[in-house]
């Protein structure tokens, strides 16, 4: 059976509540309420502090971390089939790794990446999918849930790295996004990068789509991953 750890009671919520009504709290401030309650509620003991230590690496231009967002979030997550809500967290994108920090201490570490199944990182929503289920996968990693259904799309956030030198500041390492794009088909993950590769998995209906394409004027460029989502909830639909 699932637990639920940390929950934001009702007790919690009425004492955010109060500072925030008695001092008009900025967002920093009731932030840092959440952490106190995060840190009161778990303690030292919680299964969340039995991974290593995180040690960052270099960066000059760019950044590691999901949407480059260098700053806590209070995060919820599934790890070892317990639900933990509130929980500060980074999500390396370079090394596919879930960072927390430890109670009463500014030392962040990894927590135990096969013990996590998923984490809400703000709107955003991430599974652990096996390597067996993406084509062309070589192991376990995260994937940014887009669109949840039969026809599945996901979104693998990395990074890559890079070196430039430079005359006056000399060596400087660079980190770039590199998101690739998948969309579930008899039971795989299938890689796609346009309409077409969309158009071709699901040739079936490949003239439906095309005219829901032009009716909801889907954008393949820009905001590709949502036309993805959408032509890929449509197609569940016509499907049924």
């Amino acid at each position: 059976m699932t637990k639920f750890y940390l929950p934001l009671t009702a007790f919690f919520v009425v004492v955010l509540c109060s500072y925030s009504n008695a001092q008009q709290l900025p967002d920093s401030a009731a932030y840092n309420a959440t952490l106190a309650y995060y840190t009161e509620s778990v303690g030292e003991q919680s299964e969340l502090f039995s991974g290593y230590e995180y040690h960052e690496v270099r960066v000059n231009i760019g950044s590691v971390f999901f949407k480059d967002n260098k700053e806590w979030t209070m995060a919820s997550l599934v790890y070892n089939g317990n639900v933990y809500k509130n929980v500060p967290l980074l999500y390396d994108a370079f090394s596919d790794l879930t960072v927390s920090k430890r109670p009463n201490g500014p030392i962040k570490f990894v927590i135990i990446p096969e013990k996590v199944s998923s984490f809400h990182l703000g709107s955003h929503h991430f599974v652990r999918i096996s390597a067996s289920e993406v084509k062309n996968a070589t192991k376990e990693r995260f994937y940014e849930e887009l669109y949840a259904g039969k026809s599945s799309v996901i979104a693998k956030r990395s990074k890559t790295r890079s070196e430039i030198l430079t005359k006056d500041e000399g060596l400087k390492i660079a980190f770039e996004n590199d998101d690739a794009i998948y969309i579930k088909k008899d039971g795989q993950y299938m890689p796609i990068k346009s309409r077409g590769d969309m158009l071709k998995l699901f040739n079936n209906k490949a003239d439906a789509l095309k005219a829901y394409i032009k009716s909801a004027a889907l954008n393949f460029g820009a905001g590709k991953e949502e036309a993805f989502a959408k032509l890929a909830n449509y197609y569940d639909q016509i499907s049924l």
